[in-house]
């Protein structure tokens, strides 16, 4: 028997299985992380959509004794009101549940002044907000 060139096929051999382990291993890796990212990117995608379509009304403001009383309309899909600002002041904190097409009373304790003009902010749990410059009487 010829047992010439065995030892360069079984290098060669050899030199490919570790390729094929290295670039295996590389490739489990990366395509992890890759996934990972692209449902990263549609989780964000669909966040931002949603946020897009985002409208609350504020459609009413009242000033009664030590009080103002402020009413709120989703036009836009379901969301949660968090916050509720008058002069950039945070008078309202929480996640109030608000469905497409429904409206909201949100009562807060705040001293006003009478013919003074306040800026009421209302914001959503994705960061809109929406805002109206209302007079006291």
């Amino acid at each position: 028997m010829n047992k010439r060139g065995q030892g360069e096929v079984l290098a060669t051999v050899l030199l490919v299985l570790i390729v094929v382990v290295a670039f295996s291993g590389i490739w489990i890796w990366y395509m992890g992380r890759y996934s990972g990212e692209i449902s990263h990117l549609y989780r964000e995608k669909e966040k931002a959509t949603i946020s897009m379509n985002e409208k609350i009304i504020i459609e009413k403001v009242f000033f009664i004794q030590n009080n103002i009383d402020v009413f709120v309309t989703n036009m836009g899909v379901e969301t949660d009101v968090s916050t509720l600002y008058i002069n950039d002041n945070i008078v309202y904190s929480g996640n109030t549940r608000l469905l497409s097409g429904s409206s909201l009373w949100i009562n807060v304790s705040y001293s006003w002044i009478s013919k003074s003009v306040y800026n009421v902010k209302v914001c959503t749990y994705l960061g809109n907000c929406f805002e109206v410059n209302v007079r006291a009487p």
